[in-house]
């Protein structure tokens, strides 16, 4: 045995040693802090077998029934120790008092991923993220949303003249909610988002309904994706990697920046949708560093990165989601008549006879409206499971122990809001737990579908406005009932990260 053989023995044994010591560290991480935790093996089973029979929020369930009885507990991500957090006081302590602590959603992106990836709102770290949250902030005011509130009637209005259509012979017909809701929010987000007139509703598969569709479906090589992110954010390039396929990053970016360059003249500002609010933002920045050049920082904030990631972020947050939290709702009320016809009531109340001429100011009236769409978050929230990341060293109030920078706090929404010791009956569709009477005895910490503090989702009146214009419409023109296809008991898509029915779920439509 040569040299060089018996070295490259020793360098392997050596190889071998450390990281069989890295990982011996970590597996006893938690015990060696006195943290109840979920042991490296059953934490790992799960992630490789259970997560083929249940989906995330069930699979942290899981956890959260393990680590029953205590404020928090630890667990493991792979290989990486990870807290999970139970307690509704720690929660608002991480998510608002201790905010500068667990700053951040994810560990910072990979500067040379792909665009629609690391250039989204809710991959932003540090101070660009803040300062772009800060400059999109004025997007969502209630002028802007009163703005929108025209498109979203219009596309409600569409919906509602193909429902027409299909019970014009009978006066009923049977649809698959899901289907139909994640068409309407398609067509809303176009048209929010891009001015684009998609008509998904009316049968159209354009091409950016196809690519739309594509990009965020969460399959096995976006799973394989997320999983060597976790590992570290670069690993995905460094394999030849991309979240996504180059065909679909390269015609979303080719329509974004088209519309941008399209926008460029005067005449293009009188428009009213979210690319050109983010153009105007846009100019006015050019416009501050012009007048001060030796001001100027490194790059504009709105550089063309971050306005594509801008569009990137609105169509994974308003497609999907919304059309998830819709489908849920007008299932509930399907099969909870005395539920919808109090809405409907309320909606006749409110304008009288005439239904359909909903003014945005009328919708603040719409208390019980709100109610249901409160309990449907509660129920179904889209967003199951919340992280951060520890930006700064943090010790936990009441006890010796400390978070470290860099790891992952994950606040299990899905289990808390279904937790019986919160929400009695959590299985129940009940509206009244939010009445004005009831909404002051929920526990903070424990209704959370848009998180809290800072990082709450930015979009969250949009999305809310969303849901409850095509709430009125469906409502104001239709019975809703089960009918023989109509699921009674639910099983959620394994395969997303986000809360979304397994399969087609119909029900029945009947003219008012």
């Amino acid at each position: 045995m040569g040299p060089f053989t018996i070295s490259l023995i020793l360098i392997s044994i050596t190889a071998v040693l450390l990281v069989w010591r890295y990982l011996q560290n970590n597996f006893t991480y938690w015990r060696k802090r006195g943290v109840p935790y979920v042991p490296f093996w059953e934490s790992f089973l799960l992630s490789s077998t259970a997560m083929k029979k249940i989906n995330i929020f069930e699979f942290f369930e899981v956890f959260y029934k393990a680590l029953d009885g205590h404020r928090f507990g630890g667990a493991f991500q792979l290989v990486y120790p990870i807290i999970i957090i139970r307690d509704p006081e720690l929660i608002k302590t991480v998510f608002i008092k201790a905010f500068s602590n667990f700053y951040d959603r994810n560990p910072p992106q990979d500067e040379k991923g792909d665009v629609f990836n690391r250039t989204q709102i809710f991959q932003l770290t540090g101070e660009k993220w803040r300062t772009v949250r800060h400059k999109l902030s004025p997007a969502f005011s209630s002028a802007k949303l009163k703005i929108m509130y025209q498109t979203l009637s219009g596309c409600a209005e569409d919906l509602n003249a193909h429902l027409q259509t299909l019970c014009s012979e009978t006066g009923q017909t049977e649809i698959d909610v899901k289907e139909l809701m994640s068409d309407y929010t398609m067509d809303v987000i176009g048209a929010i988002a891009l001015g684009i007139k998609c008509n998904s509703i009316k049968g159209e598969n354009s091409e950016f309904k196809q690519i739309v569709r594509a990009t965020f479906k969460f399959d096995q090589r976006r799973t394989i994706f997320a999983t060597l992110e976790v590992i570290h954010p670069k690993l995905p390039r460094l394999l030849g990697l991309t979240s996504q396929l180059p065909e679909e990053e390269e015609y979303l970016l080719g329509i974004t920046r088209e519309a941008i360059e399209m926008r460029t003249d005067s005449e293009s500002s009188s428009r009213r949708d979210f690319l050109q609010m983010l153009m105007n933002l846009r100019s006015q920045e050019l416009q501050q560093r012009n007048e001060n050049p030796s001001g100027e920082p490194d790059e504009p904030v709105f550089s063309e990165d971050i306005l594509v990631g801008a569009i990137g972020s609105f169509l994974s947050a308003g497609l999907e989601p919304v059309a998830a939290t819709l489908t849920f709702c007008l299932y509930e009320l399907a099969l909870h008549p005395d539920i919808q016809e109090k809405i409907y009531l309320e909606i006749k109340e409110t304008k009288g006879q005439t239904l359909n001429d909903i003014s945005y100011e009328d919708l603040k009236k719409l208390r019980y409206t709100e109610q249901v769409m409160n309990e449907t978050l509660r129920k179904y929230p889209v967003a199951g499971i919340m992280a951060r990341i520890c930006t700064e060293p943090f010790k936990i109030p009441d006890s010796d122990v400390v978070v470290e920078k860099g790891m992952r706090v994950f606040v299990p929404l899905f289990s808390i809001q279904r937790d019986p010791q919160y929400f009695p009956e959590p299985d129940r569709f009940d509206p009244e737990r939010f009445s004005e009477e009831n909404i002051q005895k929920i526990v903070p910490g424990t209704y959370l579908p848009f998180g809290d503090g800072p990082r709450s989702c930015i979009a969250m009146r949009l999305a809310l406005l969303d849901v409850k214009t095509m709430l009125i419409k469906m409502v104001s023109n239709y019975t809703l009932y089960p009918c023989a296809r109509t699921q009674r008991i639910l099983e959620f898509d394994k395969k997303l990260v986000s809360l979304n029915p397994a399969s087609s779920l119909w029900i029945g439509v009947r003219k008012r």
